[in-house]
């Protein structure tokens, strides 16, 4: 006598259709790929021959000037000087500093289009302009100095320590929270196979983990440097001096002395 089978393994099951993935996930991860490859790799920084200070300097003028600049031909002989700049930089990392800057001038259009309708269109496009190349600098700064570098010019222009402290502490726990951020979402990938029902309550109980942990983070760096005996007291540093940066220190002078002799007239 053959020898019957359970009734469950004789049932007839119907397939589940296969459901296709959420872009909540999916976008999220490679945004965060994307942020994250900039704390853990140097590619996306161009190595200079000035130095770090004298650039943060330049920037620091090209922002003022730009936002006071009540001239156009100062804005279109600054947007050449940025336009040298940028073509100093290879191909790659010049196609990431047009692409942000496209993408943050078309936010701030967004931001001012009110003001195109009901006020003065004129103003708000110049302000878009300078707003426009203030983001210019910015990113072609970005890809010019690295973040340590940076540090070391705070450090060399006199920076209080503690606000040099802060601001790193911040940068390299945003970069170990945005890590855990990702096992995250790539542990609910895992176990939803990329599609979400409520992505919104998700994101609500990541924001509210994510939390959790960087006050759990916070306490335990806050332990760790009062059992070290940690100071405020900084490392001494001092400025150095390369040929390149006279050209900076030249072209920084002759924008503030032409600033100044529009201004006037």
């Amino acid at each position: 006598m053959p020898k019957s089978f359970p009734d469950w393994l004789t049932e007839e099951q119907p397939a589940q259709p296969t459901q296709p993935a959420g872009r909540f996930l999916t976008k999220n991860l490679l945004n965060l790929s994307h942020v994250l490859a900039h704390f853990n790799e140097s590619h996306h920084v161009m190595a200079t021959k000035t130095s770090a200070w004298v650039e943060v300097i330049t920037l620091l003028v090209t922002i003022t000037v730009t936002m006071v600049c009540q001239n156009g031909l100062l804005l279109w002989l600054l947007l050449l000087l940025q336009l040298l700049t940028l073509m100093q930089l290879p191909g790659a990392l010049m196609n990431g500093v047009l692409h942000g800057t496209l993408r943050a001038t078309l936010i701030s259009g967004i931001v001012i289009l009110p003001s195109l309708l009901i006020t003065n269109w004129v103003t708000a496009l110049w302000w878009l302009a300078r707003l426009a190349l203030v983001m210019l600098a910015v990113q072609s700064f970005r890809h010019r100095v690295s973040w340590r570098t940076l540090l070391v010019a705070l450090r060399q222009l006199h920076v209080p320590s503690l606000f040099i402290l802060t601001l790193d502490i911040t940068v390299k726990y945003s970069h170990v929270l945005g890590s855990r951020l990702q096992t995250n979402l790539e542990a609910v990938w895992l176990r939803s196979g990329g599609y979400l029902t409520h992505p919104l309550a998700l994101a609500t109980r990541l924001m509210g983990l994510l939390y959790l942990q960087s006050r759990h983070q916070a306490t335990e760096l806050y332990q760790a440097m009062w059992l070290r005996g940690y100071t405020e007291t900084p490392a001494r540093t001092h400025l150095q001096w390369h040929m390149a940066d006279w050209g900076l220190v030249v072209r920084n002078v002759l924008i503030v002395g032409l600033a100044v002799w529009l201004g006037h007239r």
